[in-house]
């Protein structure tokens, strides 16, 4: 079994009244306004019938919590997929299992997009297989291989690319060299979504990414999601000549959220 909360997740006290999972339509509503989701977020019913087939498959130990998992399936609901989506440090698959499924429920398997899933741990990789097939998601590519190198190598476009990469002597260091990696393959409208974005531990790292990202100036959205301890980043590429006009770069303070240059001084 996965190793979320194993509470029935209407009764789970981060749902309390229903107020967070509104928060995070709220955000992200305000985010398709602004033209940078393709749909609008998923209702809680669909959310929850995944939730529950999910919850279901088998992973060792896991630091995605109920809020993450909403989160997720969210912003893989709201996607509209251009080119690859790419899973840097999938693990036993419990993330991007959330991501995929959110964007199933929505396409149905019609005009989905090719899945990358990587990570140097073929036990891990050998059990985010077989957990992808017991929910159906047989046309996910798994690669017992280093993300860096095969990020390397790859000259597709990249609709979405999920960072979840952990090395016990760099951290997540690695977060910058494959964005530097593919950074020109990430399509216009694409997701980049990088785990631990609140994690004092990584608080080095994350900054040397999210420095990167605002320099860039091609992103329009960057923000971080403080739904957990871990949080996530979620940066969207912009789609118009102007990324700044494109995307707001604040948004209402319903979790908190502060602009990711806001946050970095030294940012311009």
């Amino acid at each position: 079994m996965a190793t979320l909360d194993r509470t029935p997740i209407w009764n789970c006290n981060w749902i309390k009244d229903m107020s967070f999972f509104h928060l995070i339509q709220a955000t992200l509503i305000l985010l398709y306004d602004n033209g940078c989701l393709g749909y609008l977020p998923p209702n809680f019913a669909t959310f929850e019938s995944w939730y529950d087939r999910i919850n279901q498959t088998y992973v060792d130990r896991t630091s995605i919590t109920p809020a993450m998992a909403l989160l997720l399936f969210s912003l893989g609901f709201t996607h509209k997929p251009r080119g690859l989506v790419v899973i840097c440090g999938c693990y036993q698959g419990l993330a991007m299992n959330f991501i995929l499924a959110g964007l199933i429920a929505k396409t149905a398997h019609k005009d989905f997009p090719r899945v990358v899933a990587l990570d140097i741990d073929g036990a891990a990789i050998e059990r985010a297989h077989a957990n992808s097939q017991s929910l159906g998601l047989s046309f996910v590519e798994f690669f017992h291989d280093d993300a860096r190198s095969w990020c390397a190598k790859n000259s597709e476009s990249i609709s979405l690319l999920y960072l979840d990469l952990d090395d016990p002597y760099r951290g997540k260091a690695d977060y910058v060299t494959i964005f530097n990696l593919v950074r020109s393959e990430i399509s216009p409208g694409g997701l980049l979504l990088a785990h631990d974005s609140e994690s004092p531990v990584f608080t080095k790292d994350l900054d040397a990414l999210k420095t990167l990202i605002v320099q860039s100036q091609v992103f329009s959205h960057i923000n971080s999601f403080p739904v957990d301890q871990a949080g996530l980043l979620v940066a969207i590429k912009s789609t118009s000549a102007d990324p700044l006009l494109r995307c707001p770069r604040s948004l209402p303070n319903h979790l908190n959220l502060s602009p990711v240059s806001q946050r970095l001084p030294h940012a311009e």
